[in-house]
Order: structure tokens, then C-alpha cells, then sequence
């Protein structure tokens, strides 16, 4: 079994450094909540956190920090919420008899005149640094409780004082970031708007040390396993420099010519703050990045971030100028890679297409597992090419007026594509607990006359894949697979999507990637592969490799089956080519959001959400929401409630089609009732489940759903 460790602070600096180094150990589970899980200011949320996932070992680098600014300004908030966090994290430590605990701590918890480089046995001998006593007073206190903890109970809790921390994930916000990552901001962008003059605080004098946050995460680790003593020990690099050093060093590895200008009616700091390292280097540890080495680092991610940046206030900023939505179904993934994708294919005249198509493909066909793949305009042309296929002349799968099972709850042009080509499209309700085809139904509605089932993995939640192939070998069934919302998502080991003869996908604007309009078909069949290239462009032989006996005509206009126009532009393949990089990285924040909420509402006695088979591993499209029959409110009064406070929401794909308009038109939606459809249609709703959306937005929305359930 493996061993949990909690990571408190998770998401910060530190934390993710931590994160990544431990994910290394495969003997340890890692937990690492996000603020909206567990609030370390509130010691109920801690002790049932605790108490429900029992850490054995706890690394807390939760805490509220800053830089200088952001010190003097908010003394009051730095010492109460430090002194929270450690005081219910130590409580739960002890009470849940963790085996051990690292707290971190921080170098300005010495005295201001403390003799250089700085000892641990300096603390409390004498006055602190005014800029920041109101943070070094909240660590030195729980230095200490750490101390009296381990006296009364032997709580072993270690405390690391450590030196400025810089390098991946660093805050580059002005009003709280710490010298180093402001200084980078400050030369990247004086660079970048040719500005003469770069004016930083201070004289320049002070002196201070620097740890990349790789060093400090490997540091605490390596703590955890080889310190036991209750009192402190200092982690840095044993070296330091001025800050016009450092200044002067940023702008060379930037390639700043400007010049640096010091305002004197700043606040210094500190003269200097070196850390005696001794203790920590007689154990073994020494950290392996140099500043320079981490600098070069941090500039180039500073560098990046800048890029998502502009990315974000294309897609944010523009997005919501005129929403009434602060929580929107769906929001842009896309940004200047995507962009100047387009902007090339335009340049150079090459739109429609061809090579970044082929590019995309292949990109595509890796990632999910699939030996072919064929782009074409829209996930609703995947849906009517794979039918399409199905009645070909050349391929002879089936025959027009075959029956084909379509479940009820679906995108409508699934249903319409089936019955454009000819088949007899049999409906057949869903499982209410699951939103996908119901197995029964699908056993029962089986016959001599059916000859294809063409499921869809409901809003990326996969089908019972085992059940559905061992119908299908036993009753000679063909496979369609509707995968538009279920791009990332598994069953068994496989990708969804390779369990049939082919399968479709969706590349629109709300989708797990966008190529604004757009879609794929896979399949690993190489016979389907090449008639879906006709069928997807007129029915054309060009760029085919296969020959046919004809002298007659132009090479490069022989037509040798019928198609459609279904062909994609060499600009939604270059946002493909982008997106697809993104995708393991879009899924895992879409998994981690809907956990979160699920877990909050999971014990919620008026709604639920789908069941998932034992082998399927979700990506999920969105969040979907389903009233219990005993529920205390109506679905109505939980939507009028959202819309009121900016959340949009949507029925469950489009609830049951027989309700719609449309079923006037054609009797296979009149044949009989969908029970099950039925109750989705009138108890469902989904709400977004974005990648971009902002953690702060995503709590808030939580909080808007806690209201309404309270109230």
C-alpha cells in the first residue's frame, strides 16, 4: 500500500516543485489539495481533511508571502494568516499522528544584525527587520510550537529556514513578488519597449542569497529523511551578492542596454543575509543549479509566461468584453501559437488543404492510438462520412435500410448522418445512471435485422466498451464510435475511439481542443482510411496513390467515387498542430475541476452525477448535474438561480430529441418513449468545464452552488 503525503501549499512555488520532484517515488500517494478543498485557515476543513485521507507524512509550505511592498502594507494579514495556518496544521499533525512533518520557514526570521553568514542559534537575539516583522513573527512562532509540540507529544516537526527562493513558477507580479523575479520583469520589459532607464529601489548594497526552488524542494526532501532535531536548520547556497550584482547580472542574460537608475527613498532591507549552511552540508546536501545557470531558467520561463499571457488577454479579456457570463459554458483555448499558425498558411497562400493537414493527422493518430485519422470541417461530418462508408459501393460494408442502434441522448447530426445514408436508424434509451446506451436495451433491441451499433461516450464518460464489443462479436455488429466529447478519455488501457471500425471527434470552439471548426475521424482500417479521403473531397483521386486504367482524362481531376466537400482549412490544422500538444495538459486540469466538484456535492441529497464504469477513465466535456427524483427544488428554480449570478448552463447535450420540433418530421422519433431520456431531459443541466477558467472563478462558482444548496 502506498504511503500518503500531503503536500499543504501544493499549488505554490514550492509546492509544485515538490510535487514534481515526489512524483518520482512510487511508493507515495501524493495529496495535494487546492484551497477550495481544504481552507488551512479554517480548522474544521483541516481536521476533516485529515481525517478522511490519514497523511503519514506532511510537508507544509502553505503561507502567505511577498515581497517587500507587499510586507509593509499587510502586516496585520501575514502574521494572522501564518499563525492560522501553522496553528491548525501543527493541531491536526498531532491529533491525526502524523509520522513526521517538514515546516518551512524562512531566513528573515533572524535578527536584522545577526553576525554573517547567519547561525541557527542567532534567533530571538535580537531586533528583526521592520519590513518584514510582521511574517518573521508568525514563523518564529510556529519555530516554536513546532518545539513545544515535540516536548509534550514527541510530534516530530522539523523546520528549514531558507534563503530567497526564485526560479519555476515564480510570482512576477509587482505588488508582492520577491527581488529576483521582479528585477527579471523589470529588464524584460524595459527591453522590449526600448526604454533608456530602468529604476529599481534601494541603493543596491544590500547583500542576499538565492536557491533555485529545484534545490529547495530537493532540500526539504532530503531533510525529511535525514534531520530529526527539533531545532532549526538553514538551507541556501552559502554564497551571496549585492543587489546591483544581481541587477547588473539580469540585465547581461536579458540583453538590456539601458542603463540602471537607484531610487534612495526606498527601503533597503536588510544589510545582508548570508545563511551558515554547516549543519545542512556535514549531512550531505549541497544544491546542484547555479544562479547564473537558474537565472538564464527563469528569464526564459518568465519569457513563456509572457507569451500565455498575451494568449489569456486575447482569449479573456476580448471574450468577456461583452458576456454576461462570468462563468461561461466554454471559453478560448487558442492563442499566439494558434495564431500565427493561421498567419503563416495566409502568407505564404497555402489555405486550403495540404501539408499542415497530413501533419495534423499523423500528430493526431499518436496521441490517441489510431493507425489513421482523417481531418475534415466539423465533428458532424465525421459522423456523416463514417455512415457514409457504411453504404459505399466501393467497400460494401452494409447495405441501404440496414438497421443501425443510435441512443436517444445524443448531438442531433449523429442521429441525422446514419439516416442521410440510408439506414434504418433504430433509437434506444439510455442508462439514467450513466447517460450512456443502456446495455439492457441494447440486448433486447437487438435483432437478425441490426447490423451496426453506433454508440457515443456521453460527454466523454466511456461506454461498458467489454459489454458492447462481446454484443457486437456475438451478433456480428459493426461499431461506430461517437468520441466528439470524449477526447483524452479511456477504457481499459485504449483510448476510446479504437474499439470500433471507426470513430469521430469534434475540434469546435467548446471542445476539448478547438480548431474553430473542425473535425477527425480515426480508424485503423486502411481500406476505410483511403475511401474516407474520397468521400471527404468530391469523391477526387488526387494525392491518392492508388492507380486506375483510364488515359482519357486529366491525372489530377479523376473522380472515382462519390463525396462531399468536407475538406478542412490549412489554418484549422495549424491551431490542430498547436492544440494537440496541449491536450494532456487541457484533460488533467478538467479531471482535476470536476474531482473538486464532485467531491464537494458528492454527499448532496438533491442531485448526482454519472456513474462510472470500474475500467473507464473520464475526460470529461463539462459538468453535468442531475436532481434526484426527491430532490428539494425543481430544475428550473437551480438554472433561474445560475443565470442570476452569471453562471450559464445548458441541458444535458440536447436532453431527449423526441421533445424537439423536429421529431414531427421524422417517425423514428415517434416510435416509442424514452423513459430514461426522459428524465434527463427534465432533471439534467450541465455547466462548463473549461481549462482556462481561473481557479478564483472556479471557487466562486462553487461557493454560488453552496449558497443555493444552503439556501
Amino acid at each position: 500500500m502506498k504511503t500518503n503525503v500531503l503536500i499543504a501549499g501544493a499549488n505554490g512555488m514550492v509546492g509544485k516543485a515538490l510535487v514534481k520532484e515526489l512524483k518520482k517515488n512510487k511508493s507515495i500517494k501524493l495529496l495535494t489539495p487546492g484551497r477550495n478543498e481544504v481552507d488551512y485557515l479554517k480548522i474544521d476543513e483541516v481536521e476533516n481533511y485529515f481525517k478522511k485521507y490519514k497523511p503519514k507524512y506532511v510537508y507544509i509550505v502553505a503561507a502567505k508571502v511577498g515581497g517587500i511592498l507587499a510586507n509593509l502594507k499587510n502586516k496585520i494579514e501575514f502574521f494572522e494568516q501564518n499563525q492560522l495556518i501553522q496553528m491548525n496544521l501543527f493541531r491536526c499533525i498531532q491529533k491525526f499522528k502524523v509520522k513526521k512533518s517538514v515546516f518551512l520557514g524562512s531566513s528573515c526570521i533572524y535578527p536584522k544584525s545577526a553576525k554573517q553568514p547567519i547561525k541557527e542559534e542567532s534567533l530571538l537575539s535580537g531586533k528583526l527587520e521592520e519590513t518584514n516583522e510582521g511574517y518573521a513573527l508568525a514563523k518564529i512562532s510556529g519555530v516554536r510550537l513546532a518545539k513545544y509540540y515535540s516536548e509534550k507529544y514527541s510530534t516530530k516537526i522539523i523546520c528549514p529556514m531558507i534563503c530567497n527562493i526564485y526560479g519555476t513558477n515564480d510570482n512576477f507580479n509587482f505588488s508582492d513578488s520577491h527581488v529576483l523575479s521582479a528585477l527579471i520583469r523589470r529588464f524584460a520589459e524595459a527591453k522590449k519597449n526600448n526604454s533608456k532607464t530602468v529604476t529599481l529601489w534601494g541603493t543596491g548594497s544590500p547583500k542576499r542569497e538565492f536557491i533555485h526552488v529545484k534545490d529547495a524542494a530537493q532540500s526539504l526532501i532530503f531533510l525529511m529523511k535525514n534531520y530529526n532535531d527539533v531545532n532549526p536548520i538553514n538551507v541556501g547556497t552559502g554564497k551571496d551578492l549585492t543587489i546591483k550584482k544581481l541587477a547588473n547580472k539580469i540585465k547581461k542574460i536579458i540583453k538590456y542596454e539601458g542603463k540602471i537608475l537607484w531610487d534612495k527613498t526606498k527601503p533597503d532591507g536588510v544589510p545582508r543575509k548570508l545563511l551558515n549552511i554547516s549543519k545542512i552540508s556535514k549531512l550531505g546536501f549541497k544544491p546542484k543549479i547555479s544562479l547564473s545557470d537558474g537565472i538564464k531558467q527563469t528569464v526564459l520561463e518568465f519569457q513563456n509566461l509572457k507569451e500565455e499571457k498575451f494568449s489569456k488577454n486575447i482569449k479573456v479579456n476580448n471574450f468577456f468584453k461583452h458576456k454576461k457570463y462570468w462563468y461561461p459554458l466554454s471559453l478560448p483555448t487558442y492563442g499566439s501559437a494558434e495564431i500565427k499558425q493561421a498567419l503563416d498558411s495566409m502568407s505564404k497562400y497555402r489555405t486550403t488543404m495540404w501539408d499542415k493537414t497530413k501533419l495534423f493527422e499523423e500528430k493526431f493518430s499518436k496521441k490517441v492510438g489510431s493507425n489513421y485519422s482523417v481531418m475534415v470541417n466539423s465533428g458532424s461530418s465525421s459522423d456523416l462520412l463514417m455512415s457514409f462508408s457504411l453504404i459505399d459501393r466501393r467497400l460494401k460494408i452494409l447495405k441501404k435500410n440496414d438497421e443501425i442502434i443510435v441512443p436517444i441522448l445524443t448531438w442531433p447530426t449523429h442521429i441525422w448522418s446514419a439516416m442521410m445514408a440510408g439506414l434504418k436508424v433504430k433509437l434506444i434509451d439510455v442508462n439514467v445512471k450513466t447517460l450512456n446506451i443502456d446495455i439492457l436495451e441494447l440486448k433486447k433491441n437487438i435483432s437478425k435485422k441490426t447490423k451496426a451499433i453506433f454508440l457515443v461516450h456521453a460527454l466523454g464518460n466511456p461506454c461498458n466498451m467489454d459489454e458492447i464489443t462481446k454484443l457486437a462479436k456475438k451478433h456480428k455488429l459493426i461499431i461506430l464510435e461517437d468520441c466528439c466529447e470524449a477526447l483524452g478519455s479511456r477504457y481499459g488501457n485504449k483510448h476510446v475511439g479504437n474499439f470500433g471500425l471507426a470513430a469521430s471527434y469534434s475540434f469546435f470552439f467548446s471542445h476539448h481542443i478547438t480548431t474553430m471548426e473542425g473535425g477527425m475521424i480515426t480508424t485503423n482500417s486502411k481500406k476505410i482510411h483511403e475511401n474516407l479521403k474520397y468521400l471527404r473531397s468530391h469523391g477526387w483521386k488526387r494525392d491518392m496513390k492508388v492507380k486506375y486504367k483510364n488515359n482519357k482524362i486529366y491525372k489530377n481531376f479523376e473522380f472515382v467515387n462519390w463525396g462531399f466537400n468536407c475538406r478542412p482549412t490549412e489554418l484549422q490544422a495549424g491551431f490542430g498542430i498547436e492544440q494537440v500538444k496541449k491536450i494532456n495538459k487541457f484533460n488533467k486540469i478538467r479531471k482535476n475541476f470536476f474531482q473538486i466538484f464532485r467531491s464537494k456535492f458528492s454527499n448532496n441529497p438533491n442531485i448526482y452525477f454519472p456513474e462510472v464504469e470500474k475500467k473507464s477513465d473520464p475526460s470529461w466535456f463539462s459538468i453535468p448535474i442531475i436532481l434526484k427524483k426527491n430532490s428539494k427544488f425543481k430544475r428550473d428554480d437551480l438554472i433561474s438561480y445560475l443565470e442570476k449570478q452569471g453562471i450559464e448552463s445548458r441541458p444535458i447535450i440536447v436532453g431527449n430529441l423526441q421533445k424537439h420540433p423536429v421529431a414531427k418530421l421524422f417517425k423514428e422519433l415517434r416510435i416509442k418513449k424514452f423513459k430514461n431520456a426522459d428524465y434527463i431531459h427534465n432533471n439534467g443541466i450541465y455547466i462548463g468545464l473549461n481549462p482556462m477558467i481561473e481557479k478564483e472563478s472556479f471557487n466562486k462558482m462553487i461557493k454560488v452552488f453552496e449558497n443555493f444548496f444552503k439556501n
